[in-house]
């Protein structure tokens, strides 16, 4: 398949044009966001303002009514010598305030003996004004069962009552205001109440449709409808009663929420329609006044705008298309003879002539790079070559000295063929190609010296101060009896010229082959692992020592204990239990005593073996942190 070749300017075209539509389309997406957010704060602050007016209005007219009860209620106390004359006082009071469409004054029963068990005075207004007297109560129609009688006798306070329809009274769908008329003792004798049709609330409530398409309606702190334009859900009708019926979860979701007391705003999807609800409490009735205005009739004056800003962004875009494809052509044309230059340069002719450059912009500076590039290059060979032949010089002598060093080491096992209660096995791994770890033995008389070091540092120093130490230690342990003889000539020698305050950790010890007792010295070393046939390793007691190099003059102790018969002694360097793996966890003394354990029984060489591997799987990928230096020796007498 032929491969599709794009050229720099039409990438650079595309690329531009992309960020482009990208960086418009953020703004158109910011630009869309804002003005939704800003347009639904503003429908929310204006349809909250229309409802707070619309509910203090009839908050106003409310309290009204409860005004003129409580001023009518002096004047039925005044009157309660006069029954007949209680018709005349409801009379006044419903007259004298049009929202009120009805009132009584209904008493306990058998108050007035010569009025009977019943004596109700009901005053309502008709549709034209005309006034209706009625003498109510009677067994169809006992009104001391009635709600709006026994709940304010019952509060002993004024109160609102549900929506009903007061079939007998006023004949229509009403809410009551009543108030209990209290005597000296505080027990209730009579009710007075007005009525308020709630076709005048619903009126009220109706006018406030701030948008296209929207309604209010006000509930009781029950839920019960007290408004609706639907009127067939405002008698016996809750907002949940109607969500039942219309199957309708979210529905009395939104009635718990509006029976908070709190005023709010939410946008929900009502009957498959995304609407906004605002809604406000009436604290002084326990009533909510709401708002449902539909979300797409609030944004649908967004469309316009929208559609325009449409329209710029895709005009500016083509306009923009057309000068950026004009300007990339023209200024990367320069680019090709570099190109073609740049490839003779590629293959090795760095004398190739770069084309001429008449700009003064990065065209001109990249043809100038490319003329340096030539020189560097030049010169970059010629520098290489004599690097790479250093470098391989450097790494032909650092393998030479690591032979050299290792060949300090004894490499031989078992070293002494005729000692058949002897065994020995050692192990070195510089982390480098050099380092500074070691350890040595060997046998005089009926004695075996032997110690393990490990130099402070890495590579060629500390390979250097380990070649040296090796060698006094060789000649030191020869002419001394002691480990500690040994250690304080050791330190003195290294402290004379320590220029560079390296220093020596060493572990030093003598065995007497014959009767298995240890004399050692331990120079700031790692303690060694005891470990009996028997089984339980122990690490040996060392005293607190300073290293070889610190003090010169520092009094080194010898110390002693009889190893028992097949007790192994192994000795380490701190690059077995600070071996990290990949997430720089060391190894640690407890998983070494538990190997060490496991592999209980096992000759000195399986138990080095198996710690030499031990490290490596714990380290895994992880680069070799430290010089790793392992030695064992066990003494079969029997």
């Amino acid at each position: 398949m032929r491969k599709i070749f794009l050229s720099l300017a039409s990438k650079l075209s595309f690329y531009i044009l992309t960020l482009t539509i990208v960086i418009f389309g953020c703004i158109a997406l910011v630009f869309h966001t804002y003005s939704t957010q800003r347009e639904e704060q503003q429908a929310v602050r204006y349809t909250t303002l229309l409802m707070e007016n619309m509910l203090q209005k009839i908050d106003r007219e409310l309290a009204r009514v409860e005004n003129l009860v409580a001023l009518t209620e002096g004047a039925v106390v005044r009157r309660l010598a006069e029954p007949d004359s209680m018709m005349a006082v409801v009379r006044r009071m419903v007259c004298q305030d049009s929202t009120v469409m009805g009132g009584c004054v209904a008493f306990e029963p058998g108050y007035f003996p010569r009025k009977g068990h019943y004596f109700m005075e009901y005053v309502s207004l008709d549709s034209t004004g005309t006034v209706h007297e009625q003498h109510l109560g009677s067994e169809t129609y006992d009104y001391h069962k009635m709600s709006w009688y026994t709940l304010p006798r019952y509060k002993k306070q004024g109160v609102w009552s549900e929506p009903y329809f007061d079939e007998g009274g006023g004949n229509v769908l009403m809410i009551t205001y009543s108030l209990p008329l209290l005597d000296e003792e505080g027990k209730a004798f009579a009710v007075l109440t007005a009525d308020v049709s709630l076709d005048e609330l619903t009126a009220e409530v109706n006018q406030l449709r701030p948008y296209r398409d929207s309604y209010s309606f006000i509930l009781s702190r029950t839920g019960n409808y007290l408004t609706h334009p639907d009127k067939r859900v405002l008698l016996h009708k809750s907002i949940f009663d109607r969500a039942a019926d219309l199957g309708s979860e979210e529905l009395a979701v939104i009635g718990h929420e509006l029976l908070k007391d709190e005023q709010g705003t939410m946008r929900i999807e009502l009957q498959g329609c995304d609407v906004l609800i605002c809604y406000a409490p009436m604290p002084r009735y326990g009533w909510t006044g709401a708002c449902v205005c539909p979300y797409e009739t609030i944004m649908s004056e967004l469309g316009f705008t929208a559609l325009s800003i449409v329209l710029i962004l895709l005009s500016g875009l083509v306009l923009l298309l057309v000068c950026i494809r004009y300007l990339v052509v023209m200024g990367t044309r320069p680019l090709a003879d570099l190109t073609q230059a740049a490839y003779h340069i590629a293959k090795g002719n760095f004398t190739t002539v770069l084309p001429e450059v008449d700009t003064k912009d990065e065209m001109k500076q990249l043809h100038d790079a490319f003329a340096f590039m030539q020189t560097s290059l030049q010169n970059y060979i010629s520098e290489l070559t004599e690097t790479t032949r250093s470098k391989e010089r450097i790494e032909s002598e650092l393998h030479i000295a690591r032979n050299i060093q290792m060949s300090l080491i004894p490499k031989i096992f078992s070293p002494f063929p005729d000692r058949e209660d002897l065994e020995l096995y050692g192990f070195l791994q510089p982390a480098k190609e050099v380092g500074g770890d070691f350890y040595d033995f060997f046998i005089r008389g009926q004695q075996l010296f032997f110690a393990i070091g490990d130099v402070s540092g890495k590579g060629i120093p500390a390979s250097l101060v380990m070649a040296i130490t090796r060698t006094l230690f060789r000649i030191m342990a020869n002419n001394c009896e002691s480990p500690a003889q040994v250690a304080t000539l050791l330190n003195h020698a290294i402290s004379e010229r320590n220029d560079e305050n390296m220093f020596i950790t060493m572990y030093m010890g003598v065995l007497d082959l014959e009767t298995g007792r240890l004399v050692y010295c331990n120079a700031g070393h790692n303690p060694p692992l005891l470990i009996p046939q028997a089984g339980g390793c122990r690490f040996q007691s060392v005293k607190p020592n300073l290293p070889i190099g610190i003090l010169d003059g520092f009094p080194f102790q010898d110390q002693t204990e009889d190893l028992s018969d097949g007790t192994a002694l192994f000795m380490y360097t701190d690059g077995l239990t600070e071996a990290e793996n990949v997430g720089h966890e060391q190894l640690g003394e407890g998983q070494v005593m538990a190997r060490v354990d496991a592999a209980q029984g096992v000759s000195v060489k399986e138990l080095v073996e198996c710690l030499s591997q031990c490290v490596t799987d714990f380290a895994g990928e992880a680069e070799q942190s430290d010089d790793l230096t392992l030695f064992c020796l066990r003494l079969n007498k029997k």
